[in-house]
């Protein structure tokens, strides 16, 4: 077996690969493949696809994705030689910082790479999706005029600029505007549908709005009201992982974080 590019080509095999707890991992690589910030590899054996991983690079900071390996090839060390690969690719893009959310498969072998555990994360499921009115004044659809103050909030809760990300949701985001002041933002179409706020406030009226169209959502433990809240409307925590790092730290404000994007990206 040898460590190769992923191909195009290989995405009618990944369904050989789709952990049972996991979103539809299809649609992800062909966004990884669409673009030139991601970057995957994959193991072979012969022509069956074995294994398959990602980077993502923004800037200083690179994000380890979808690491996966078909249960029949695990505790072969492919994870490792796998997890090494990547992190071959963000040293060639000089990367100071590398994060990955971490299942607990997946958590001693980065553990082996030098990674240290820095957070938390739990996924909540509710059976309902949220059907309470939802009125707030401060709502208020996109306007360009309030793309700055997005970045400035959206860098404060992650800690590494992602503004390039960033632009290609924002038509559609619902924003929470006090004085002319953003408080919070929710991004649909980004990833599982990313809410950040600066106040309690417009963090639950913006998860709220969210949580009429999604049955789960994955938030930092730090995030204490957001916490509260689902378990208080009933939701149940039905998985963890863990944000890990290799490298400086960048430093976030996870309490800002209400609703995660994805584990490509935290």
């Amino acid at each position: 077996m040898k460590i190769e590019p992923l191909l195009k080509s290989d995405i009618a095999s990944l369904p050989e690969l789709q952990p049972e707890d996991w979103n539809d991992i299809v649609p992800a690589f062909k966004y990884h493949l669409s673009n030139s910030f991601s970057h995957g590899m994959k193991f072979c054996d012969g022509n069956k696809l074995v294994a398959v991983g990602v980077t993502i690079i923004h800037g200083p900071v690179a994000w380890l994705a979808q690491i996966i390996v078909h249960p029949d090839y695990r505790s072969k060390g492919i994870g490792y030689q796998l997890t090494n690969e990547l992190l071959i690719t963000a040293e060639k893009f000089n990367c100071s910082t590398v994060l990955l959310l971490a299942t607990p498969l997946g958590y001693p072998v980065y553990l082996k790479h030098g990674f240290v555990a820095e957070d938390t994360y739990s996924f909540y499921r509710s059976e309902k999706l949220w059907k309470d009115a939802i009125e707030n004044p401060f709502l208020r659809p996109y306007s360009k005029v309030f793309r700055k103050q997005i970045q400035v909030l959206d860098l404060k809760a992650a800690g590494e600029n992602r503004n390039f990300r960033l632009d290609e949701f924002l038509d559609d985001a619902v924003l929470f505007v006090e004085s002319n002041v953003v408080k919070g933002y929710f991004l649909p179409r980004f990833g599982e549908g990313l809410v950040v706020a600066s106040e309690m406030e417009a963090g639950l009226t913006l998860l709220k709005h969210r949580l009429q169209f999604r049955h789960e959502v994955v938030i930092p433990d730090l995030n204490l009201i957001a916490s509260q809240f689902l378990i208080e409307n009933n939701y149940s925590v039905f998985r963890t992982a863990v944000r890990m790092r290799k490298g400086n730290p960048i430093h976030p404000d996870l309490a800002m974080v209400y609703a995660r994007i994805s584990g490509q990206i935290g």
